[in-house]
C-alpha cells in the first residue's frame, strides 16, 4: 500500500496544491475581501471615582474594517455613539473605554481595544482615532424630601393612609447645572391593587414634572408602606323635585328652578353608590296663579348628610297666563 502511495508522489502533491488553490479561489469569488470605514460605538467599562461624574461626548469613532464581504457589510455604519444603558448595537464595532483611569483633570480617555459583533469574527479592525473626549466634573449633592405620587385614585368609599417612606429623604447627585433643574424627588406609587409594601425607585423631576435622567439619586429607592381604610364617601347628585297638582285655571307652568340644582352627599359608600339623584318632599301646584317660591326638604337615606350642611332647596315655580283668559273682576260694594 505504501508503495502505491509513493508512486507519482510529485504529481499527487501537485494535484492537491492545485485543488487547494481552486478552493481558495472559489471562496474568494463567492465571498471576496472588502475594506471600508465605519463608526464604532463607545462601550464604557470600569468605574470612575465616586466623587466624579464622567460624561463622554457623543463623537463618532471612525475605524477601518476589512474582511469577507458578507461580514463587513453586516456591520452597522452609523450606530448611536452613546446608547442608553446597556442597549448596545448588536451589529456595530465597539470601542472600549476604561473609566478606571479618570481623574479630575482628564479631558481624553484612550480607546483600549475594539470588540467585533457576533458574525464578524474574521473582520480586522484598525482604529483611526485612539481616544474619546470626556467632561469630568465633581459630584454635587442636593438633599430633598421624597414626595409620594399616586398613579391611581383610592376606591370609592376608601382612602389611603399616610404613606410611610423609609428613607423619607434622598439626595439628587449631579453637576451644578443638573441640580439647578431639580424641583423635587418623587416616588410613583401604583395603588391599583390596594395596599402597597415594596421598594420603589425615586425620580428627580423638574418644575414641569419631567423626569431628569441625567440626575442620579442616592439612595436610588425607598421602602413604601401604604394602606387602605374605610372612609366616608362623597357623591354629587342632581336634585329632583316631585310635582303634583295643576295651577289655577288659565295658568300654565313655564319653568321650575331648583337652587342649588345639585348637592354633595357624605355617608356610607354602600348607601351612596346606588343613588342616581336626590329627591325632595312633594310640591303641589294646586291653585298657583303667579310665580311662587317654596322650600323643599331633601329626602336622605339613613346616616347620609349634605356636605354643605343645608338639607333644603329653594324651588321657584314660574307661571304665565294663557292668552284669552279673562281676569276675575273685583267684587263691587253694594
Amino acid at each position: 500500500m505504501l508503495r502505491s502511495l509513493r508512486e507519482n508522489l510529485v504529481m499527487k502533491l501537485l494535484a492537491l496544491a492545485i485543488s487547494i488553490m481552486i478552493w481558495l479561489y472559489v471562496e474568494a469569488e463567492r465571498n471576496p475581501m472588502q475594506r471600508r470605514q465605519v463608526n464604532a460605538q463607545i462601550k464604557l467599562v470600569g468605574k470612575a471615582p465616586d466623587n466624579l461624574i464622567v460624561r463622554v461626548r457623543p463623537d463618532m469613532i471612525p475605524v477601518e474594517v476589512s474582511g469577507p464581504r458578507s461580514e463587513v457589510e453586516s456591520l452597522d455604519e452609523n450606530p448611536d455613539p452613546l446608547p442608553s444603558g446597556n442597549n448596545l448595537s448588536r451589529s456595530a464595532i465597539r470601542a472600549v473605554v476604561d473609566l478606571n483611569t479618570v481623574s479630575a483633570n482628564t479631558l481624553r480617555l484612550p480607546i483600549t481595544g475594539y470588540e467585533r459583533p457576533e458574525g464578524a469574527s474574521r473582520v480586522a479592525v484598525k482604529g483611526l482615532r485612539q481616544y474619546v473626549n470626556v467632561e469630568v466634573t465633581r459630584k454635587l449633592r442636593k438633599p430633598l424630601p421624597i414626595t409620594p405620587s399616586f398613579n391611581n385614585a383610592a376606591p370609592f368609599g376608601r382612602r389611603f393612609t399616610t404613606p410611610r417612606l423609609v428613607p423619607s429623604e434622598a439626595s439628587a447627585v449631579g453637576t451644578q447645572q443638573d441640580l439647578q433643574q431639580v424641583d423635587k424627588l418623587v416616588v410613583f406609587i401604583d395603588s391599583q391593587e390596594g395596599g402597597v409594601r415594596e421598594e420603589l425607585p425615586i425620580r428627580a423631576l423638574d418644575k414641569d414634572g419631567v423626569v431628569l435622567d441625567n440626575v442620579q439619586i442616592e439612595p436610588p429607592t425607598t421602602r413604601v408602606q401604604l394602606g387602605l381604610v374605610e372612609a366616608p364617601a362623597e357623591r354629587t347628585l342632581l336634585v329632583s323635585v316631585p310635582i303634583t297638582g295643576q295651577p289655577a285655571p288659565g295658568r300654565v307652568v313655564t319653568d321650575i328652578l331648583i337652587e342649588p340644582p345639585q348637592v354633595t352627599l357624605i355617608g356610607n359608600a354602600e348607601r351612596l353608590l346606588p343613588l342616581t339623584h336626590v329627591s325632595t318632599t312633594e310640591i303641589s301646584l294646586d291653585g298657583i296663579q303667579e310665580e311662587t317660591v317654596r322650600q323643599a326638604s331633601l329626602q336622605l337615606p339613613p346616616n347620609v348628610t349634605v356636605k354643605e350642611g343645608r338639607a333644603t332647596v329653594r324651588v321657584t315655580i314660574k307661571v304665565r297666563e294663557l292668552p284669552g283668559t279673562a281676569r276675575p273682576s273685583a267684587p263691587q260694594n253694594p
